[in-house]
């Protein structure tokens, strides 16, 4: 047979697990260390530029979160596991969370620590934490176990384990009480009023309601209760041992009531009365959702008071915040304060648990429980000035703008500024495992399909206008986030051992959604389950729980709609080095390694320029060096 040859101008389109019959001819089996670009197609990509030795921990399982503030503060946060190393127990000592600047440090006397090397102190710990605020996130495994999220100076710390519950009893218990109200004092009419079913005489009326009210209160005044005159209108009664009584009142056209309890009608109650008298109003006898409570407060003006809303008393009407998230704050630096900046300048973060809002109307039925009581908390977001929680198989979110509060506002009326509770519309059970915003609306994933949260009309999300909709039927896995990249969301399955990518999107011809997997061409390439997935620009990176020296790279392109180029490669350093944590800034990719004696910063340009922070001029070199970590060893160790 002749041998046949052929010109392959460059192997662009990346790895491929298929026979070589069915392989693209510029398609390779092993690809190793490249970079895909249109403009070059394959060439060598950029090294590891080392930046500072974080720690001399090892944990191979902590959490990894960078915060982009802006331009001149980005942070790195650290949160190891609580377990322990023999090997290194000198310096490791379970769950710890640090924050690391990896921008260059500000000096006190106005000029920047660096050398043409570069800064010597690139970062350093600007919070090493512990105390009782630590307990919430102490997990064996943090990077699976944990989610980190945030909004402005604000960091949220998830742990998935921890099941939500309440705290205990908060709504104020008074002693039973009662009100006897006279609406109008008729001279001549009759009135009479029973306690524990006993009448206590005749009353009549005469034109001075004050007297009446008078008269009326020296009746009652008999032994074992305490009466209290308010004004014209009304006497307050008690029990002197606290105990229950039966309160009766009968008087011609309901010129007088009797008010213990409940009450039909909120007109009924009188202008002034005891201060922090409890009534609950029930509305409509056949309903129960119609049901409110209020409490009466004095004014300064003796003759005014005011009926405000309020909860059933005796209820656990609050969260418990040791189980639920808690936050990182970065604060505000302050030159005269040392508790907002450290002698450098820097500001200082602090952990904290939330003051979360507790019920402050209604009861358990007109004011419910938010659905994540009970539950473990699967991840957060923030969407259309709401935050966002998972739980079972539910989505929760917010008051509008009350980002704490996850109770009705009111048991009078349903508002638009309500939280929103609504379950996955399924009939199996379909546990909300991750959720992303996408294309105006809230993009969630359970471990076997995907919905969208949007709006049944316009008018903004409300509670009566949110909808939640089967979109797709995935399977996802729970413990990766998926990401946006462009018009597509990416998110990771697993199947035998090897990671699945598929690829989000809508088909526009048809408007149907879909989930592409764009591994279906390397089923067994990436070993292990991957734990984080990097969007950049047309580029995908995939770190995996298997081989923690290797990040596997997609390249993507899309012209008019059509995909012209998918391209899996990886990218290999030291075995002994296991990359825990990564972030792409402004086209510098910086990376968590950990290594035998402890925990690095690198960083990489994914750009032309600069190489170990010097440009090819500066180097006199006519060409790039592609070598990890290739700088002076005085800085290295550093």
């Amino acid at each position: 047979m002749p041998l046949i040859t052929e010109q392959i101008s460059n192997l662009i389109n990346g790895v491929s697990q298929q026979p070589p019959s069915l392989r693209l001819s510029s398609q390779a089996e092993v690809q190793e260390n490249g970079m895909v670009t249109i403009a070059e197609g394959l060439k060598k990509r950029p090294p590891l530029e080392h930046v500072t030795k974080l720690s001399n921990k090892t944990d191979t399982d902590a959490k990894v979160h960078f915060i982009d503030r802006d331009a001149s503060e980005r942070y790195a946060v650290i949160v190891t596991s609580d377990q322990f190393d023999a090997a290194f127990a000198s310096d490791f000592s379970g769950t710890d969370l640090e924050v690391f600047s990896i921008d260059s440090p500000i000096n006190p006397w106005g000029t920047s620590f660096s050398t043409s090397y570069g800064p010597i102190d690139y970062s350093r710990s600007l919070s090493g934490i512990a105390g009782d605020d630590l307990d919430y996130i102490r997990v064996n495994d943090a990077r699976d176990n944990l989610k980190l999220f945030t909004v402005a100076d604000f960091t949220f710390l998830l742990n998935k384990n921890t099941t939500v519950t309440k705290s205990g009893i908060t709504g104020d218990e008074r002693a039973p009480e009662g009100i006897v109200f006279i609406k109008q004092a008729t001279a001549g009419t009759t009135f009479k009023v029973f306690l524990d079913g006993v009448s206590v005489g005749a009353i009549t009326a005469d034109a001075d309601a004050d007297t009446l009210v008078t008269n009326v209160a020296a009746a009652m005044a008999t032994a074992g209760f305490t009466i209290t005159k308010f004004g014209s209108s009304n006497v307050h009664v008690t029990k002197n041992d606290g105990s229950d009584f039966t309160l009766h009142a009968e008087a011609p056209e309901a010129n007088m009531i009797a008010i213990k309890d409940t009450i039909v009608d909120f007109t009924d109650l009188p202008a002034r009365t005891k201060d922090g008298f409890t009534i609950k109003v029930t509305g409509d006898p056949e309903s129960t959702t119609d049901d409110y409570w209020l409490y009466h407060v004095n004014q300064s003006d003796d003759d005014v008071g005011e009926w405000v809303e309020t909860v059933e008393p005796g209820l656990a009407n609050n969260l418990n915040p040791a189980t639920m998230p808690i936050k990182l704050v970065r604060a505000a630096p302050d030159p005269w304060d040392d508790a907002f900046a450290d002698d450098f300048g820097r500001p200082n973060f602090s952990l904290s648990q939330i003051e979360w809002t507790g019920r402050i109307a209604g009861d358990e039925e007109t004011a419910p429980d938010p659905s994540f009581i009970g539950q473990k908390i699967n991840d957060m977001s923030f969407h259309k000035n709401r935050l966002g929680l998972l739980a079972g198989e539910n989505v929760i979110l917010s008051e509008l703008g009350g980002f704490f509060n996850y109770y009705a506002t009111t048991a009078t009326d349903l508002l638009d500024t309500d939280m929103i509770d609504l379950a996955a519309p399924t009939n199996e059970v379909s546990i909300l495992q991750n959720f992303v915003p996408f294309n105006e609306n809230l993009m969630i994933f359970s471990d076997f399909a995907q919905f969208k949260l949007s709006e049944f009309a316009a008018g903004g999300l409300t509670p009566t206008n949110a909808k939640l909709s089967l979109l797709t039927q995935y399977q996802s896995d729970k413990l990766v986030k998926p990401v946006i990249n462009g018009r597509k969301i990416y998110f990771s399955d697993e199947n035998d051992g090897f990671s699945v990518i598929r690829e989000f999107g809508i088909i526009e011809d048809l408007q149907e959604e879909t989930a592409e997997n764009i591994t279906s061409h390397i089923p067994s390439y990436i070993k292990g389950k991957g734990f984080e997935i990097i969007p950049h620009e047309e580029f995908l990176y995939v770190l995996s729980d298997q081989n923690l020296n290797e990040i596997f790279a997609y390249k993507f392109l899309f012209q008019s709609g059509a995909k012209k180029l998918s391209s899996w490669s990886k990218w290999v350093f030291k075995p002994e080095e296991k990359v825990i944590g990564m972030k792409i800034i402004e086209h510098i990719a910086y990376f968590v390694i950990v290594r035998p004696d402890g925990t690095y910063l690198d960083k990489m340009s994914l750009q032309d320029a600069n190489l170990v922070g010097l440009t090819e001029s500066e180097t006199q070199l006519p060409f790039k060096v592609h070598l990890d970590n290739a700088t002076d060893s005085f800085w290295r160790l550093l």
